[in-house]
């Protein structure tokens, strides 16, 4: 299964967008991280926590604000 994630980068303290945002496809068959997944709510948690556990002290936080399958 394939999902489209739209996220964006934020600062943490000023909450300011850092940067454009962008749109990365998930193949939920071929990505180890995802693997088995097949809800939009478990995808967007997992990639927010992926980017934003990894190093919980960037300057950064990822946010998705939408996750579309693709058919």
């Amino acid at each position: 299964m394939e999902f489209d994630i739209q996220s964006c980068a934020f600062n943490r303290k000023t909450g300011e967008q850092s940067g454009m945002g962008r749109t990365e496809r998930i193949n939920t068959s071929e990505n180890e991280l995802f693997n088995g997944v097949k809800t939009i709510l478990r995808v967007k948690k997992i990639y927010e926590s992926f980017w934003n556990d990894m190093n919980h002290l960037s300057e950064d936080v990822v946010f998705v604000s939408k996750v579309t399958p693709i058919k």
